[in-house]
């Protein structure tokens, strides 16, 4: 079973959510609609960029979600 894994795609967002609501986070179902379209949104490198990364099985269905802030390993 192959999984995709990239930056999150509109048709993901509430998808998504239903991982993030699985933890029981504080962040309802519009802040989350909000902060993914902001990082969509992005059309330039801020001073801390992040993306919101998925991993989509083969199914469509999406197994993770992750806040990535991409860097250089100090170690």
């Amino acid at each position: 079973m192959a999984y995709l894994v990239g930056r999150i795609k509109r048709n993901q967002v509430d998808r998504a959510y239903r991982l993030i609501e699985a933890v029981d986070s504080p962040v309802d179902p519009e802040q989350w609609r909000s902060f993914c379209i902001r990082q969509l949104n992005r059309r330039f490198m801020s001073s801390s960029p992040r993306d919101v990364i998925t991993v989509e099985n083969s199914l469509g269905y999406i197994q993770g979600v992750s806040i990535a802030y991409p860097g250089n390993d100090a170690g």
